[in-house]
């Protein structure tokens, strides 16, 4: 604070006057100026301080995901097994346990990123004083590993529903009709949320973030969906061009990961 004290000796003049106002001015600029230029730099390394702390959760959330995509492959795996045992099972009904085509595997891992310093960015206001294309970068960043996250836990609640079953007989060779029946359906619930995890986690690599890493390839999303994907040269290729024709028209990208661009180049009319 700037203490301002009375002349001491009377102002006589208006020069005098003048003088001591533009004293008192010149002072105030100059303590206005130190204080902003404190601030200033305070800012700039709370903004130094916050990319820092982004930049290396960003790296750990990297590593994480890489580790969270091993998961899903093995949980595909799991999944598709499943399917399998249990529509033998339908198919041949009194199977007994050994003679099955594979036991019932329950595997489910968690995809939990960290985001502490995103939340410490958030709430110490540091974020306003960033760049506009750089905060919304990051927020979308973040929104990507929530939407990951909770997708998985749609996965992880499915398959508890599917293995329910285990807790009154372990052997699903005592299941009835009915029973397994209703248990392919809740198998194919658990594909369907391993399935939209995968799309996610595809999203966030192909889309959002194309140098975050390798993810899930085009085959894996769709190795338990069974998309129809056709030849170019087979029945279907005329209705698949006319199709991707119209989607062309509303704008639909070519570097989507939800239809093979390699189809999608054979399909496609030559360029001129």
């Amino acid at each position: 604070m700037l203490d301002v004290h009375p002349p001491h000796e009377s102002v006589h003049t208006w020069k005098d006057f003048f003088i001591h106002v533009g004293t008192i001015c010149v002072g105030l600029i100059i303590a206005v100026g130190l204080e902003q230029a404190v601030e200033y730099f305070h800012h700039r390394h709370q903004i130094a301080e916050t990319r820092e702390a982004l930049a290396h959760e960003w790296e750990v959330n990297r590593h994480y995901y890489q580790r969270y995509l091993d998961v899903y492959r093995w949980e595909n795996v799991a999944v598709a097994n499943n399917m399998t045992v249990l529509q033998y099972l339908q198919s041949h009904p009194g199977t007994p346990q050994e003679k099955l085509p594979g036991v019932l595997t329950w595997i489910k891992g968690r995809a939990l990123f960290a985001h502490a310093a995103w939340d410490e960015a958030q709430t110490s206001g540091v974020l306003n004083l960033m760049p506009a294309d750089e905060v919304l970068r990051d927020q979308n960043r973040y929104s990507a590993f929530t939407d990951i996250s909770n997708q998985e836990r749609k996965a992880f609640n499915a398959l508890n529903d599917a293995q329910q079953f285990l807790f009154s007989d372990p052997d699903p060779t005592h299941l009835t009709p009915l029973q397994i029946s209703k248990e392919i359906e809740l198998t194919q619930k658990w594909m369907t949320e391993q399935y939209m995890q995968g799309i996610l986690m595809a999203y966030m690599v192909n889309i959002e973030e194309p140098n975050f890493g390798s993810g899930p390839s085009y085959d894996e999303l769709y190795a338990n969906h069974h998309m129809v994907n056709p030849s170019p040269n087979g029945s279907l290729a005329q209705a698949y061009a006319s199709t991707l024709d119209r989607l062309k028209a509303a704008g639909y990208p070519r570097n989507t990961i939800y239809l093979k661009p390699q189809l999608e180049k054979e399909t496609s009319a030559p360029e001129k």
